[in-house]
Formats: structure tokens, C-alpha cells, sequence
């Protein structure tokens, strides 16, 4: 119970008032100030209510939450990415078909080291890319959804092995 004539102090208040002070301002003197007591009596109740191992907790926990939040809203926006990749490419590999558009052997690299990029894959050297068995597994694909246009299928297979050969300038310097 409070002694007559002291005013009686919430320490959770206390505690929050502290705790939304500015680092540099934040005092024990601040709190009793604005709470009308000692900073004797503020003393006893951070040192009773482990204020500064709470705030520490507290700032671990929003850290924690704040990395979690980032994850997921870094890990939708690749999801997002590598969907509007994998469109691009049918888009691209429908509209070659039909003879609506062509696309550079460059540009077509560009995709695909774009999907390697948020796969995880290093993209330094395209050479590393034109072997792979993925790099192998993809172009049939693509060479055999063009398969009905021998138009588009021949310009697409010269494209890319023009830029297999390292004879297509994609705008990078060769090492």
C-alpha cells in the first residue's frame, strides 16, 4: 500500500515510459520526473522489475519477428520473380512459334541466368550454363515446343548455338 502523501505508480507505466524514451534520453531521472517519485524509488522498481533485461527481450523478440517478416516477404517476391520468368518463356517460346516475335540469343540467356540467379546458381560465366544438363533438358524443350514452325525452330537453334560458341555479343566482356 502506498505511504500517505506518495503517489502511487503503476511500474508497468513506468516501465513503458522508460522503455519509449529515446535511447540517449532514457533515464531513471526522466521517469520519476514524470511519474512525481524519486529516481531512487525508479532505481528499485527497474532494478525489481528487470527493465533492462526485459527491453533486451523485448528487442530480441521484435528482431526475430522482424527477420521472419522479411523472409517471407523476400521468399513472395522470388516465388513472384521466377513466375513472371517462367511465363516470359512460354510467352516468348509461343509467340516464336508463330513467327509474332524473335528474341536475341542475349535476351534468352538474360532469362535464364535470371532464373539461375534465384536459384542460387552462379552466373558469372555463361559457358558454365550452356552445359549443364539443365541448360541441355531446357533448349530441347523449348526446340521441341517450336517443333511445328521449322521457320522458327532453325532461326532459335542457330541463336543458340551462336551464343553457345560465345559468337553472340550479349553485352558482357568474355574472360
Amino acid at each position: 500500500m502506498a505511504e500517505p502523501g506518495r503517489p502511487r505508480v503503476d511500474r508497468d507505466q513506468a516501465f513503458q515510459y522508460w522503455a519509449s524514451l529515446p535511447h540517449e534520453g532514457r533515464s531513471y531521472a526522466a521517469v520519476a520526473r514524470q511519474f512525481g517519485v524519486s529516481p531512487r524509488t525508479v532505481e528499485r522498481y527497474a532494478r525489481e522489475g528487470r527493465w533492462k533485461e526485459r527491453i533486451q527481450r523485448i528487442r530480441a523478440d521484435a528482431a526475430q519477428q522482424a527477420d521472419e517478416r522479411l523472409g517471407r516477404d523476400l521468399g513472395k517476391q522470388l516465388a513472384d520473380f521466377h513466375q513472371l520468368i517462367e511465363a516470359s518463356c512460354v510467352t516468348y517460346a509461343r509467340q516464336l512459334a508463330g513467327g509474332e516475335v524473335k528474341i536475341s540469343a542475349a535476351e534468352f540467356v538474360a532469362l535464364i541466368k535470371a532464373a539461375l540467379l534465384l536459384q542460387g546458381a552462379p552466373t558469372t560465366r555463361v559457358e558454365a550454363v550452356a552445359t549443364s544438363p539443365e541448360w541441355a533438358h531446357l533448349r530441347g524443350m523449348i526446340l521441341q515446343a517450336i517443333a511445328p514452325y521449322p521457320e522458327a525452330r532453325l532461326a532459335l537453334a542457330d541463336a543458340l548455338a551462336a551464343a553457345e560458341e560465345g559468337e553472340v555479343d550479349d553485352g558482357q566482356s568474355r574472360r
